[in-house]
Parts: C-alpha cells; structure tokens; sequence
C-alpha cells in the first residue's frame, strides 16, 4: 500500500510546476514573455533603457497620466480637472477652448472633453450643441441669432435683446 501511495506522489510531482520556474505555455514561450507585450512592460523596458521616464499612452486619461521610471517603479500623475481631449484622429492634445469658425459659419471649440459648437447666427433652434461618447445635447434659442463675434473661448451675439448681448464660452468640457 505504501508502494501505490508512492508512485502516485510521484507522478503529481511530476505535474506540478517547480515554484519559481517560468510556466511554459502552447508555444513554449515563458509566462514573464508574453506579459513584456504589455504597455507598462513595454515602456519599462524602454525607459530603463533609455534613462528617461516613459509615458504609458495606454494608462492616458483626461486626467492622468501613468509613467515608467527607469528604475522600474511607476508614477501616475494626477489633475483636479481635465487637462487633455483626444482629437479626432485618436490622438491626446492639450485642452484649447479657441473658438474657430466652420465652414457652415458654425463655431467650434479647439479640443474640449465634449464636442461643442455655437451657432453661426441665424435661427436660434442649434445656439448651442454639445457632443459626448456619442449622444448630443442641443439648446436654443426664442429669435433669430446674428452672427457671433467671436474672442478666445467666447462667442458674443450682440443685440439679441434691446441693449442685451448674449455671450457663450467654451469651458474645458464643453
């Protein structure tokens, strides 16, 4: 009985790795060799080789931002606010809340969190239009619009009411 409590002992050392010992996998590549595809592995390598800290695009938010130190440590650096948008080609950039005329007329913000558009004047239904992960808010106004002057972040409608000038600006989320 012993004999059979034996071979069974050894036939499960036999199937249980060895701690410490890399798993072999399907393709008989080490574990720690498919997890260096990672972008935090990837960048690691690259800022040890380097000698300078390496951005972790993938970690990229509005927000924060998650660096690779030479050492091998991780910093993530962190804002009360959006700091940053991705542009339409996928891309992060600073927010910039200048306002620049379309073709349409329209004027749109830079790069905001948000899309955001002002009206180019006219009918009042589309004053303002806030795009986000899809969905948009749009908001108007009772009359007709003239068409906005615009100054940095601010489209200013002048005469809308007697004596009253409406003015909108863009703000880093819309």
């Amino acid at each position: 009985m012993v004999r059979n409590g034996a071979i069974a002992v050894a036939l499960l050392a036999c199937a249980v790795p060895v701690a410490g010992a890399p798993a072999a996998l399907a393709d008989d590549k080490p574990v720690s060799a498919k997890a260096d595809r990672t972008p935090e592995s990837q960048a690691s390598s690259l800022a040890a080789e380097t000698g300078d800290r390496v951005i972790v695009d993938a970690a990229t938010t509005e927000s924060s931002q998650v660096f690779a130190n030479p050492d091998g440590t991780f910093t993530q650096e962190m804002n009360a606010a959006p700091v940053r948008a991705r542009k339409d080609d996928g891309t992060w950039a600073p927010i910039d809340t200048t306002l620049v005329r379309e073709a349409d007329g329209s004027a749109r913000a830079e790069n905001t969190t948000a899309g955001l558009t002002f009206s180019g004047g006219g009918k009042g239904d589309g004053l303002v239009t806030l795009k986000d992960e899809g969905h948009a808010l749009r908001l108007g106004w009772p009359t007709a619009l003239p068409e906005p002057r615009l100054d940095g972040a601010t489209a200013t409608y002048a005469g809308v009411l007697p004596d009253v000038d409406l003015k909108l600006t863009a703000l880093d989320s819309g």
